[in-house]
């Protein structure tokens, strides 16, 4: 019985978790893509942010 609650759990956490992880990754990747300049992430940024 308790298998089965958990697996309900489960099966009712996982798509809100995906969509939590979806999100953070999109906010990652706009960081990245937008404000390369204020965060340089890769060293080879940096050449991209000289002429800013």
């Amino acid at each position: 019985m308790k298998s089965l609650i958990l697996s309900h759990i489960i099966i009712v956490l996982a798509p809100l978790l995906f969509k939590i992880v979806l999100k953070v990754l999109i906010i990652k990747y706009s960081i990245r893509k937008y404000s390369g300049r204020k965060y340089p992430i890769y060293s080879s940024n940096q050449k991209t942010i000289g002429k800013f």
